[in-house]
């Protein structure tokens, strides 16, 4: 005789089977299956898309070298609007670009102060080095210093303009970090990078003498101009030098990059003279009556610089934040 079998447990098959729902069982099985099969279908697609974009990318890149061959160009290749390119290395290359928002601080900065320094030789006393009973602020006689002195030169309290014309120094330390930012965004490589921490140590120099006048302490004064001068001399040397030199030879002459360079060479100039005549004057006490007019001369040139290189750097921006493929400064400016 046959052995009769062993009983096995009911499976959930049979349960189904038994209920009627065997259909519906397969029916949300299948659908399952097929939503894995859609799901892994959708990230290949999304991969290959995302190699295609590469792709896309770099031979975008190739003919722009191409086009830019056997001249120099006056910034680093600029970085293309690319959505796949939103991890760390993209973010870093995209602070690293002078983008619309820094130019604007440039602005912001130096029409703050000079309209805080106005307000503040409006509230000055009077008195300069050469003369202490001078009637109010006498642009080419007095120096930016003397209206953040404690007591002007003949013993009158200076508090209001004193303080104003710390707001002022304040805000134009401000505007230089943008500014020097930008510039070496510009010049691009190690050169960029030499003028963007020359520029912020002498910003940071330039913050520190609204707070140590002579009245105060002398010394310290004299550290704090030179600690904001040389380093920004230096900057400003390596920042025109490397515009010169990487200026194309196609550019007009009255392009933006190209104006920027001498107004950065005109700076230079007068800065240099202006530092070495206040290292005379420290060294042989006395009434310097061209001393004070230099220092205004020095200050509208670099304010007019300033003023050009968040220009050019707002005219790229807008370029590295808008859609499309992106192009280099010297198309951008020069359109």
């Amino acid at each position: 005789m046959r052995r009769p079998e062993a009983a096995r447990p009911p499976s959930r098959r049979d349960d189904l089977v038994q209920s009627g729902q065997m259909g519906h069982f397969v029916q949300t099985l299948y659908s399952k299956l097929n939503a894995r099969g859609t799901s892994a279908s959708c990230e290949r697609s999304s991969r290959m898309r995302s190699r295609a974009t590469r792709l896309r990318v770099l031979v975008l890149r190739d003919a722009r070298d191409a086009n830019h061959h056997g001249g120099a160009a006056w910034a680093r290749p600029s970085f293309e609007h690319d959505p796949e390119r939103l991890g760390p290395r993209g973010i870093l290359e995209r602070v690293g670009q002078p983008t619309r928002v820094a130019p604007a601080l440039i602005l912001v900065g130096v029409s703050a102060f000079l309209v805080l320094t106005a307000l503040a030789a409006a509230a000055y006393p009077g008195g300069t080095f050469c003369d202490a009973n001078a009637p109010g602020y006498d642009f080419w006689g007095n120096f930016f210093c003397d209206l953040t002195q404690p007591v002007t030169q003949r013993g009158v309290d200076n508090t209001r303009a004193r303080s104003l014309a710390q707001a002022s120094f304040v805000c134009f330390s401000l505007a230089l970090v943008p500014f020097w930012w930008v510039h070496g965004a510009l010049l691009g490589g190690r050169l960029g990078g030499a003028v963007r921490v020359l520029g912020l140590l002498s910003a940071a120099g330039t913050n520190l003498i609204a707070w140590l006048p002579s009245v105060v302490s002398p010394l310290l004064h004299a550290v704090s101009v030179f600690v904001a001068a040389i380093p920004g001399l230096l900057a400003t040397l390596l920042g025109v030098t490397g515009a010169f030199a990487r200026g194309n030879a196609g550019e007009s002459r009255s392009s933006p990059l190209r104006f920027s360079a001498w107004l950065g060479a005109l700076s230079l100039a007068l800065g240099s003279a202006d530092a070495a005549y206040y290292a005379v004057a420290i060294a042989v006490p006395g009434c310097h009556v061209l001393l004070p007019a230099l220092q205004k001369l020095a200050a509208l040139s670099v304010i007019g610089w300033m003023g050009t290189i968040a220009r050019v750097g707002a005219a790229r921006g807008a370029r590295l934040d808008g859609p499309g493929p992106a192009v280099s400064v010297d198309q951008s400016t020069d359109s």
